[in-house]
């Protein structure tokens, strides 16, 4: 059933990354990630994205949110044990629930599709999306979720909050948890109903001194993680995490790029897209590099990249470096940061539909999810890149007594 969708293999991030999006359930990474075991100190946060539906034809659907799917999700974060669940924004598909008749505010509904979570003592991290973006929606999303500005009874082990200023507090925010920095990132319209420099395109540019001083202040030897709802090149999506394309404030966009890299932030996390993909996106002038990660649908509706992509369309010479994708698939991810190491686990359903982009109308009435691909890093270690047709000997590193190398291969994926 799994194999039938498509699953595009453009490049790998190493031996273990190139493995894993390869052979996907069963592959050489996911059993190594079951096997190794995480030891006691280790945190486990599930990601989550897009919750949009329309009209609630199914009766399981309210206030146009997916709550069928978010039951599912919620099933499978409790199951897997995970201390909270950030979700990369579009909560609801519409702020009034025109689509059934109404004029009642839908954000409710999101929030209260959390209770499950918070009965588990998991926590729940949101931000909003485009679907969000309105003053109103700047005000009401951080008083549903007073944890977003570290208050509340739903806070469950988060620390050190912070926000950038008052029009974002609360939107843009981050937290610690364990040895991980969470920078949260809002681009929508602030609590003044200002936009900086009159668009919303614009709304990361002066945060920028923010991140910077928020991944540099803490502690040395510990993980940081960017997230946010648009990306910094869209799959489908022209409009990005920096503009209405991705050339848009280039230079903002090179600066945030290698403040990234500069602070060993390895990913950059996001929603907006429908669809699970995964590349490196580099700064204008190749000197540095950030993965890129597009979490998959939560939603009725599913994207198809665009052909030329939008880094072809836009970027000259080309900025981003293609490693997976899959496409008309609900999923999830678990992260496991045990200590220096990081994995991020992609689990993903079939819609029942497997050959083409369709618009939901009612809950699958089975998900069943299945590990489709896991990645990480460590801390400790380094990172080689291999390209399709390139050959695997690049790949050797030593520490203390120990070396260790590949002396054959090439990348052949397809």
């Amino acid at each position: 059933m799994i194999d039938r969708r498509e699953f595009v293999k453009c490049s790998a991030l190493g031996v273990a990354s190139l493995a894993g999006a390869m052979t996907g359930l069963g592959s050489p990474l996911s059993a190594f990630a079951a096997s190794y075991g995480a030891s006691s100190r280790a945190i486990r946060f599930g990601i989550m994205a897009d919750t949009q539906w329309k009209a609630n034809l199914d009766g399981q659907n309210p206030g146009t949110c997916a709550v069928g799917i978010i039951n599912a999700l919620n099933a499978q974060f409790i199951a897997q044990g995970v201390d909270f669940v950030i979700q990369v924004g579009d909560l609801v598909d519409k702020e009034t629930d025109s689509p059934n008749g109404s004029s009642a505010r839908t954000l409710p509904v999101g929030a209260a599709a959390a209770q499950a979570l918070y009965d588990a003592g998991i926590g729940f991290y949101p931000l909003r999306g485009n679907h969000e973006a309105s003053v109103i929606a700047a005000a009401e999303v951080p008083a549903l979720f007073p944890q977003m500005r570290g208050t509340g009874p739903n806070v469950f082990g988060g620390t050190a909050f912070s926000s950038p200023f008052d029009t974002l507090n609360g939107l843009s925010y981050s937290f610690d948890f364990g040895n991980v920095r969470f920078i949260m990132l809002d681009q929508f319209t602030r609590t003044d109903n200002t936009n900086y420099l009159g668009s919303s395109n614009n709304n990361i540019l002066d945060q920028l001194p923010w991140i910077e001083e928020k991944l540099a202040e803490r502690d040395a030897n510990t993980h940081a993680l960017v997230l946010s709802h648009k990306n910094l090149t869209g799959g489908n999506h022209r409009d990005c995490l920096f503009g209405g394309d991705p050339a848009e404030n280039q230079e903002s966009r090179d600066r945030f790029i290698s403040v990234l890299a500069e602070n060993a932030v390895r990913y950059q996390m996001g929603g907006h897209d429908h669809m699970h993909h995964r590349s490196i996106i580099s700064s204008s002038d190749m000197s540095s590099s950030v993965k890129q990660l597009i979490c998959s649908s939560n939603s009725y509706k599913f994207y198809i990249p665009q052909r030329p992509s939008n880094d072809e369309m836009y970027n000259y010479p080309t900025l981003e470096q293609m490693i997976a994708e899959e496409l008309w698939t609900i999923g999830y991810y678990i992260v496991t940061v045990d200590g220096p190491r990081l994995t991020v686990e992609y689990f993903a359903s079939s819609t029942g539909v497997d050959y083409g982009d369709i618009d939901l109308v009612n809950t699958p009435a089975s998900l069943l999810f299945f590990k489709r691909e896991a990645w990480g890093y460590s801390l400790n270690g380094k990172e080689f890149v291999i390209g399709q047709g390139e050959p695997y000997t690049a790949v050797e590193d030593s520490f203390g007594d120990t070396s260790a190398a590949i002396l054959a291969g090439v990348n052949s994926g397809a």
